[in-house]
């Protein structure tokens, strides 16, 4: 099952986009309130926007999905995704990195349900009605969040 490269790069793709939301669940106020200076309310409203464009993506994305197609939703979403979290990272603005968080949220709203549905649909996998392996193996590792290897690195460069 490993040798399956595409079952490896879409555990990848999963692995990515779970924590691309999961540290915005875990950081957003904290970064908000420690990295930008604002209070305690905008923070949260903050992650109320990013949970709200999460939302709003999952809900609204049926209709994208039949239209273009899961490669490039998920493609699309990946690099809205990273322009969001990169607005929030190097942005001077909190109002900005605020807005950014909606970005971040509507681009990484699909890519993890649907990555995961992409993984159940290998035909190798379909017959024994199970999910595959290097999918299944990175959800778990996923919830080990970015702490452990973004805070040295964030640390260290002096970004947010």
């Amino acid at each position: 099952m490993w040798r399956d490269r595409r079952l490896v790069f879409i555990g990848v793709i999963i692995l990515a986009m779970a924590f691309a939301e999961g540290a915005a669940n875990d950081w957003l106020p904290l970064l908000m309130v420690d990295g930008y200076h604002v209070s305690a309310t905008a923070g949260s409203l903050t992650f109320l926007a990013f949970a709200s464009s999460m939302t709003l993506g999952r809900f609204a994305g049926g209709p994208l999905l039949e239209r273009f197609g899961r490669v490039r939703v998920v493609r699309f979403g990946a690099v809205t995704a990273a322009a969001g979290l990169l607005l929030v990272i190097v942005s001077p603005s909190p109002l900005v990195a605020g807005g950014a968080t909606v970005l971040w949220g509507l681009g990484a709203s699909l890519g993890f349900p649907v990555t995961l549905s992409a993984a159940g649909d290998h035909p190798h996998d379909a017959r024994h009605g199970s999910a595959p392996s290097p999918p299944r193996a990175t959800w778990p590792s996923s919830s080990a969040r970015p702490p452990w290897g973004s805070s040295p690195i964030t640390s260290a460069s002096g970004s947010r």
